[in-house]
């Protein structure tokens, strides 16, 4: 009878799933991470769903895709499940954020990690791959990337960590080109992947199917590259 209990139960979440038209995820304001979305709606469009984005500060879009109000995540860096344990990534990766350390034009010299040390650093709360970069170190947590190049500017700060995908659309859109630079080589190069919430754990077959077809094909690639 219990097997009977549980098979039912399977049935009826599947189809519970597969009935649902519509995914929720968060998103941000920044343009820089368009593309990586655009990615995620083709995705699931092949499965005949829609995807309605919610724009949320950074940390909270852990929590609510944590706690399922949101279906999961476009994409974020491996590992973000060991805190959130409900979401689950899917191991096909959607594009490589390159991390940078950002410093006045006359700033600190940062060629590695190691050089990170004994300077004043700042990152953006809910930046995971800066937050990991940074762990063990003296760091001021900001809520933006706009008071983060503000910490710069004013000499409040040495260094800012940020992904160069939402680093360089602020940057450009606050003409700070001149004074704020970003240090080659990067920090990091770090790959990413799209999580759901375990509730949609009946969606991960078929999504990952897809995301590998593009993947292997290059239309992922070509999403990513498209003029916007």
């Amino acid at each position: 009878m219990k097997k009977v209990i549980i098979i039912t139960f399977f049935v009826l979440l599947v189809f519970s799933i597969s009935s649902q038209t519509t995914l929720t995820f968060p998103s941000t304001s920044n343009s820089g991470l368009n593309t990586v979305y655009s990615v995620i709606e083709a995705a699931y469009k092949e499965l005949g769903m829609e995807i309605n984005f919610v724009n949320v500060p950074e940390e909270r879009s852990l929590v609510n895709a944590n706690n399922g109000i949101f279906d999961g995540l476009p994409f974020r860096i491996e590992g973000i499940e060991n805190e959130y344990t409900n979401l689950i990534p899917l191991k096909v990766p959607i594009t490589n954020i390159i991390i940078y350390a950002y410093t006045r034009k006359s700033g600190p010299v940062v060629k590695s990690i190691d050089d990170l040390r004994n300077k004043r650093l700042v990152f953006v709360r809910g930046h995971k791959a800066p937050e990991q970069i940074t762990a063990g170190y003296d760091v001021i947590v900001l809520k933006s990337i706009e008071q983060a190049f503000n910490m710069l500017l004013e000499n409040h700060a040495d260094v800012f960590v940020e992904l160069s995908i939402l680093g360089e659309v602020d940057r450009k859109r606050l003409n700070l080109s001149e004074s704020i630079i970003y240090q080659e080589p990067p920090l990091r190069t770090i790959p990413t992947y799209h999580y759901l919430h375990k509730k949609n754990i009946g969606l991960i077959p078929e999504i990952l199917s897809v995301l590998q077809e593009m993947k292997d094909s290059g239309r992922m690639q070509e999403i990513i590259d498209a003029p916007r």
